[in-house]
């Protein structure tokens, strides 16, 4: 097996090791590898988070992330706001909202009861709305997904 390379221990797991050795003790575990675990963890929330289709992210007795219609709205006019004021070039402003305009109308949607999340994990990381999901979509309804 390779090696794994040296990774500086990140902050929370240093606030942490307290509790990480009593867990690695109780479950007979090596601490690498509960480190391992916890890093993986959070690297799929990251992943999941940082999506650009924005879906919701619920941590069961954690919490949920979320974006919401009003932050989306807010970003779009700051936008809009700080062109007019010269503080950001068109073409920035233009892929600003094209990426942020299809998740409002599918919060929109969500908020009237439209579940339009069909089947993520087959999906490219494209942002709802594109071409690629509306064949996606197609092949659902037609049965060939």
């Amino acid at each position: 097996m390779a090696e794994k390379p040296f990774i500086r221990p990140t902050a929370y797991l240093k606030r942490l090791d307290v509790e990480l050795k009593k867990i690695q003790k109780d479950n007979e575990i090596s601490y690498d590898d509960l480190e391992d675990i916890i890093d993986d963890f959070f690297s799929i929330m990251k992943e999941f988070i940082e999506d650009p289709r924005m879906p919701k992210v619920q941590i069961t007795n954690f919490g949920t992330f979320k974006p919401s219609l009003g932050k989306i709205n807010f970003d779009i006019r700051r936008g809009i706001y700080k062109y007019r004021a010269g503080h950001l070039e068109k073409q920035f402003l233009i892929e600003r909202i094209q990426r942020l305009w299809p998740i409002r109308n599918r919060i929109i949607l969500e908020k009237s009861g439209v579940r339009t999340w069909h089947e993520w994990k087959h999906k490219k990381l494209e942002p709802i709305g594109s071409k690629n999901d509306k064949k996606q979509d197609q092949k659902a309804s037609d049965g060939t997904l």
